[in-house]
């Protein structure tokens, strides 16, 4: 992802495949300190869960690496920042969210299912089973509530905003 003060884009093997300019409603808030964030998720808006079925769980996600850069306004350029090779969990640099869960989102994230293997950091996904949740019993209910986390503003509504229903999302590339 690149992000400068006139657009944001993204990139997948050094191919961009998507950019958003500054002035987009959807990318208002990026004058402010942002930070690194790797998550695994599914929808509750059918649009983009359509076709996901929990039957062909687990999923995985593996990052090889991730860099940062910083942007230099005078010259528009790219300076190296850091990189994270994955060969150990640095929890200077990561924290794992467990039992917490976000607006427009039916996964609850779990420590556990945040690792490393082979250089790679991993992002699991698998359905809760409640006889390992905490050691209970196989037809016990589980007894923990997902940790809800702020909500975000296209999906709970700011002010000033309509609040968006449960299947409805802002999808910047129909712009």
């Amino acid at each position: 992802m690149a992000w400068t003060p006139e657009f944001i884009s993204w990139s997948i093997d050094n191919k961009e495949v998507r950019r958003i300019k500054s002035d987009d409603p959807s990318v208002k808030l990026t004058n402010k300190s942002q930070s690194v964030m790797m998550n695994f998720w599914t929808p509750t808006f059918d649009s983009w869960g359509r076709g996901l079925d929990a039957q062909d769980m687990p999923w995985y996600v593996m990052y090889d690496y991730v860099e940062t850069y910083t942007y230099d306004s005078d010259k528009k350029t790219f300076d190296f920042n850091w990189r994270d090779n994955f060969n150990t969990f640095d929890t200077n640099r990561w924290h794992k969210s467990d039992n917490t869960t976000f607006d427009a989102n039916s996964t609850t994230f779990r420590a556990e299912q945040a690792y490393i293997s082979e250089g790679n950091l991993v992002l699991k996904m698998e359905p809760d089973h409640p006889e390992l949740v905490h050691g209970l019993h196989r037809f016990d209910l589980p007894a923990i509530e997902p940790v809800r986390t702020e909500p975000t503003p296209h999906h709970a509504g700011t002010k000033g905003e309509k609040s968006m229903t449960e299947d409805e999302h802002f999808d910047v590339a129909a712009e």
